[in-house]
């Protein structure tokens, strides 16, 4: 049973902090090389299934909340953050969703990163297994850098 928790608890951290989780799942759990890239890119994909889902519903949700209590006034103007032309470079760089997919886990955390995908690129068919792609190819890089150096005590 515990170890059944543990594994859980694997999942949940690599889906909600992925930059983190194979080094902690190497060292700490005591997982070998490819068991961590297992664990890591099972919980990735996950985060990124639930969060990129549940991106298109709450964006859904409120173009369509939007749509029904629009009173036809003028809309303030935003106004552009730091975070904002960031976000705003990305999307409009000619790498877009690969660009994207790319940094969500090692930049971004796969919450936000799917989120945004969600937001942006929810119609491009690409999106999602571009970002599973990249869980795939982070957990390589993390995990090799982990084992490599091999921090375990």
């Amino acid at each position: 049973m515990s170890e059944a928790l543990q594994f859980t608890g694997w999942l949940f951290f690599s889906a909600l902090k992925f930059l983190f989780a194979p080094g902690s799942i190497y060292v700490v759990g005591g997982y070998s090389f490819w068991q961590t890239i297992f664990i890591s890119v099972l919980g990735g994909w996950m985060g990124v299934l639930g969060f990129f889902y549940f991106g298109k519903i709450i964006f859904g949700f409120f173009s369509w909340l939007s749509g029904r209590l629009s009173t036809g006034a003028k809309k303030p103007k935003r106004k552009m953050t730091r975070m904002n032309r960031f976000i705003v470079q990305i999307k409009n760089h000619r790498l877009g969703v690969v660009g994207l997919a790319l940094i969500t886990p090692s930049v971004f955390s796969i919450p936000l990163g799917c989120i945004l995908a969600a937001k942006y690129f929810g119609h491009d068919k690409r999106a999602l297994p571009f970002l599973m792609g990249s869980v795939i190819l982070w957990a390589f890089v993390l995990t090799s850098l982990v084992s490599y150096f091999d921090f375990r005590f």
